[in-house]
């Protein structure tokens, strides 16, 4: 399988105090972007994260990747992405899924055809968090940065998009 089954750290990290009472006095958190589990997951399973977003009365707003990823988070679902999450944070901890609403241009979808990469499905249900569906899709082009040796995203989020949703929450 092309999935990743479970993670950890080795050796185990414990959360900078000062994060700790960030997540405990803010009002909204931000989980994205970014590879769901090498970027996302990898920083809330560090020892006390998960607790003190279990604990935060803080919004906690998940922004939905674009892609999925070969490796990762092959053929994972909207669905499959929250549920990953959940595994680490705890369930019910989301309150809001940001999820792109705009189709991804034929010409930028051909790209990732190699690469065994494609959109993630939207199979989200209404429940105990808010999904807002919105184009957060950045109309920018992604080019290769001179001297990076890794093959990164064609698409992006957004971010004035994505800060003017999280803005009105």
């Amino acid at each position: 399988t092309l999935r990743i089954e479970k993670i950890s750290l080795r050796p185990e990290a414990e959360a900078y105090p000062a994060a700790l009472k960030a997540i405990g006095t803010a009002y909204v958190i931000v989980i994205g972007t970014g590879d769901l589990f090498t970027s996302l997951i990898a920083n809330l399973i560090v020892k006390g994260i998960p607790e003190a977003l279990q604990k935060t009365k803080a919004k906690i707003v998940y922004v939905l990747n674009l892609m999925t990823r070969p490796g990762q988070a092959y053929d994972f679902s909207a669905s499959d992405h929250v549920a990953a999450i959940e595994k680490y944070i705890g369930k019910n901890c989301l309150d809001v899924v940001i999820v792109n609403s705009r189709a991804v241009p034929k010409r930028i979808l051909e790209k990732y055809k190699d690469a065994h990469s494609k959109v993630v499905r939207d199979d989200l249900k209404e429940g105990y968090f808010q999904i807002i569906r919105a184009d957060v899709l950045s109309k920018e082009a992604v080019g290769k940065v001179e001297g990076d040796e890794l093959q990164r995203s064609f698409v992006r989020h957004d971010p004035d998009a994505l800060a003017r949703i999280i803005c009105k929450l």
